[in-house]
């Protein structure tokens, strides 16, 4: 049976790329990006995170990875941080057993490929997919195809990852590979079936990413990652009655009515606070508020 992981709990967030030209929240440790445009499945991506673990023991030759593929997988081996594979093939990421990616090798581009954002029915693992180049059919390793998208695969290197959208995150399958999340906005967000939008509040990211049960507003949480959709993980101070160190507060739309004194009582909605000195206000969706103790 297949285990969904935990988004936040195996991303480090980074900084995005300086230029255009990258192809590419939180559990215990995280460093992101996410668009502050409005929600979308589609094809936007950015600034990354990366797994601190990894499930592969590839050597290393001159500080980067070598990657070798099992006989039965076709191409030639590959680094999935960075493509060079000829012209009409593109270095994929797979499994030897069903799991986090663990070799990559060079495969035929599907004609006609199907572009980042686009619906495809690929399992992560399988050794190959209909995504275009620089791209992979990715659904959290989930077994519902109804989710999987084709997902913008991280550049640079597992410890400085990045995307071509400097507010995206960057999903790292065990540390071998990763891929740049969709934006989305929590008031109203259009994740892919099976995926919720979760925020980084301090940073600011908003990301899809794997759904299940999370703690509601007022309740405390942990990461993230932990708080219901529509809520965030922000300091005790700001929500009234917090249990305990963080606890989830709802976010709310400044230009609209405030929600805030029925989704938990206590709270206006009030400006998104800053926490963090590398809160970029650029990737925070224009009006968006949190709901915050009176």
């Amino acid at each position: 049976m297949r285990l969904t992981p935990a988004i936040f709990g195996l991303l480090v967030y980074g900084c995005g790329p300086e230029g255009p030209g990258a192809t590419a929240s939180e559990g215990a440790s995280a460093t992101t990006s996410t668009s502050a445009a409005s929600s979308t499945t589609g094809p936007t991506t950015g600034a990354s995170t990366a797994a601190t673990e990894s499930t592969g023991d590839a050597p290393t030759t001159g500080g980067s990875m070598n990657f070798v593929p099992p006989p039965d997988l076709p191409g030639v081996a590959c680094d999935p941080w960075q493509d060079t594979c000829p012209e009409g093939q593109k270095c994929k990421p797979a499994a030897l057993i069903l799991g986090p990616w663990d070799t990559a090798s060079c495969v035929p581009v599907a004609e006609p490929a199907t572009p980042v954002g686009g619906a495809c029915e690929a399992a992560e693992w399988d050794p190959t997919d209909t995504c275009e180049r620089g791209a992979v059919c990715h659904g959290f390793l989930s077994e519902d195809e109804e989710g999987r998208r084709c997902h913008e695969l991280c550049g640079g290197a597992p410890e400085a990852p990045t995307c071509s959208d400097a507010c995206s995150i960057c999903f790292s399958n065990g540390g071998f590979a990763g891929v740049c999340l969709f934006p989305c906005d929590p008031r109203g967000p259009a994740c892919p079936t099976g995926q919720r939008c979760q925020i980084a509040a301090d940073r600011p990211r908003f990301a899809c990413g794997p759904g299940g049960d999370r703690s509601l507003a007022g309740e405390p949480c942990a990461s993230p990652g932990s708080c219901s959709e529509g809520a965030a993980c922000v300091a005790a101070a700001l929500v009234l009655g917090c249990a305990g160190d963080l606890c989830c507060a709802p976010v709310c739309d400044l230009d609209g009515p405030d929600t805030c004194g029925a989704a938990l009582p206590g709270t206006s909605c009030a400006p998104w606070t800053v926490t963090s000195p590398e809160f970029d206000e650029a990737c925070l969706p224009a009006g968006l508020g949190l709901c915050s103790a009176v």
